[in-house]
């Protein structure tokens, strides 16, 4: 399905139509719909290659190639002088890009033969997915050349693009296009890494949308569009701030549930653009009728399945006296007792997405129990980390480096408590490390996991799938710094926080993007223990003083006594 569009990038890297500079958002403020930066051409920095002049070395016709290739200011007809015409023709740098250390590459001749080294870092899919190397690889690409009329020519180069961290930066943008979870309940995002287009940003949007979601995505989201559904024009132009999307008429057999979901999913990933306001939807022209919508849709439009909401209460707990407590850091103050363990202290707390349901977790089982009754259940499963709910009410937990699920585990109905029973869930992927504690997002598909290994405990992002049964797979590294990582928890829909520490240094707080692994330091109290993080809210820690601690404009400050805080989900 995503052959006719996903040539987006193919299309737009081989034939050159970067114009502007820009850099990928590597940090910000914890919220929903974090901005990707201008999406026009206002901010654009014309980047000029330069040909071969008469008389360049081989080091030095490879060095031109390079800077050439990661320039795009005309269709890459400049990098491909560089080449000897049979590989100019043949020569494919759209289909991926390999992106080295911010050094980039290292060149060395020998003869006609030139090899460039350097630290491979991540790679770009063809399909825009950034993906770290699992550790920096030491990588040499060989370039072979050739004389042609008297002048070095490169006969022998790989197909794609090299690019340095910095050329990235400057020449690519994050972007998150929408799909669904299974139920149709809340949006996923699915970050794309694509050239800079400057005006033409909608189009590429929205293009990256109908041809549907990247390979690691795929099994675990779904779209609304039906089968087909393509722009009749290649162009989304933007009037006024109205994203102007006329679809072919392939749309028109969706009904009324769908139309609302591909409605949401078009607003929310055009939205990110931040000259857009609203979204005309429109099939050859005439109006797309959208139940419950207008025909210009607000930008705010669909804020229930937005993937970084909290629930009807985001109030936090905290652990006091091994006993769960509702935790107000504005009133800086535990509340009432909720629930306790049935089996005595209780060192890790969670609470449901939608607020009524606590666990309380510890060496000697999980105690269940709504809020403000006595624990109804008891799970008599050893848990040294803390559990997880998702949005649909599942809890999750690690048992014995076993991964463990409970489904319908909130909200907990007296009647039916103990009726349902843990499962063991598969993990693929996860061979010579063992597991430490997962945490799910809040729309349920991914989860940011910590597993031990030789050198210290390490962030991996996993995808939940349910294809005849639920499975965690895709495992991939989340931090692109080396960091040995103590406790995470997801803040909004593109981020996580975690407590960790490089090398022999102190623990504290990152702020880490999703997408590419990049990584904001935001410090700690003293001797961290715990972590916990909600879109909206302040950043909460638990130290080792008994005191909870929270963020406000870069000071940590004590808010109350307690350990473990966490909020809902």
């Amino acid at each position: 399905m995503r052959t006719r569009t996903r040539r987006t990038l193919l299309a737009c890297v081989a034939s050159g139509l970067l114009c502007a500079c820009a850099t990928i958002p590597t940090s910000g403020p914890i919220k929903a719909g974090v901005a990707v930066g201008a999406g026009s051409g206002a901010q654009a920095i014309r980047v000029i290659a330069a040909p071969p002049r008469a008389g360049m070395t081989p080091t030095e016709i490879v060095q031109g190639f390079l800077v050439a290739s990661a320039s795009f200011s005309d269709q890459a007809a400049t990098a491909r002088e560089y080449l000897t015409p049979a590989r100019a023709s043949s020569w494919h740098p759209g289909i991926g890009v390999q992106v080295f250390a911010q050094d980039g590459l290292q060149l060395a001749a020998t003869d006609s033969d030139v090899s460039a080294h350097g630290q491979l870092v991540a790679t770009i899919g063809p399909t825009g997915e950034y993906r770290l190397a699992a550790a920096p690889i030491s990588k040499s690409i060989p370039f072979a050349l050739t004389r042609v009329a008297g002048q070095w020519r490169i006969s022998s180069v790989p197909d794609g693009l090299l690019l340095s961290e910095f050329d990235v930066a400057r020449a690519f943008r994050s972007y998150d296009v929408y799909y669904f979870d299974p139920k149709f309940q809340v949006l996923v995002p699915d970050p794309l890494t694509l050239p800079v287009l400057g005006s033409a940003a909608a189009t590429q949007v929205v293009q990256n949308l109908l041809a549907g979601p990247t390979p690691w995505y795929a099994k675990s989201v779904r779209t609304a569009f039906p089968p087909g559904t393509h722009l009749t024009v290649d162009a989304v132009p933007i009037v006024n701030g109205v994203a102007e999307v006329d679809l072919s008429s392939a749309v028109l057999a969706a009904g009324s549930a769908s139309r609302v979901a591909l409605a949401a999913q078009l607003v929310w990933s055009l939205k990110t653009l931040p000259e857009i306001s609203a979204v005309r939807i429109t099939v050859a022209g005439q109006p797309f009728l959208v139940p419950g919508a207008s025909s210009v849709e607000s930008a705010d439009s669909w804020p229930q399945f937005d993937p970084s909401a909290s629930g009807p209460d985001n109030s936090a707990v905290a652990l006091v006296d091994g006993t769960v407590r509702g935790f107000s850091p504005s009133t800086a103050s535990p509340t009432a007792a909720l629930a306790t363990s049935g089996s005595g202290t209780a060192p890790f707390a969670a609470i449901s997405w939608d607020g009524a349901t606590v666990a309380a977790a510890g060496a000697g089982g999980i105690s269940l129990g709504p809020i403000g009754v006595k624990a109804l259940r008891l799970i008599n499963e050893s848990v040294m980390a803390r559990p997880s709910f998702d949005r649909f009410g599942g809890l999750w937990w690690v048992s014995l480096g076993r991964l463990r699920y409970l489904s319908d585990a909130a909200p907990l109905e007296p009647k039916i408590a103990g009726t349902q029973r843990p499962v063991t869930i598969a993990i693929l992927g996860l061979a010579k490390v063992s597991l430490v504690s997962i945490a799910v997002a809040r729309d349920g598909i991914r989860a940011a996991v910590i597993v031990k290994t030789s050198s210290g405990n390490q962030l991996l992002f996993g995808r939940v799938s349910n294809n005849g049964g639920l499975l965690l797979d895709g495992l991939r590294r989340g931090i692109a710094i080396d960091l040995d990582v103590a406790a995470t928890a997801w803040a909004d829909a593109d981020h996580v926080v975690v407590l960790g520490s490089v090398a022999d240094g102190e623990p504290q707080a990152y702020l880490v993007d999703v997408a590419h692994g990049a990584s904001q330091p935001l410090g700690a109290p003293s001797s961290p223990m715990s972590i916990a993080a909600l879109s909206g809210q302040p950043i909460l820690i638990g130290a080792a003083d008994g005191l909870v601690y929270q963020s406000i404009g870069g000071a940590w400050t004590a808010t109350g006594s307690g350990s473990n805080p966490t909020y809902p989900g």
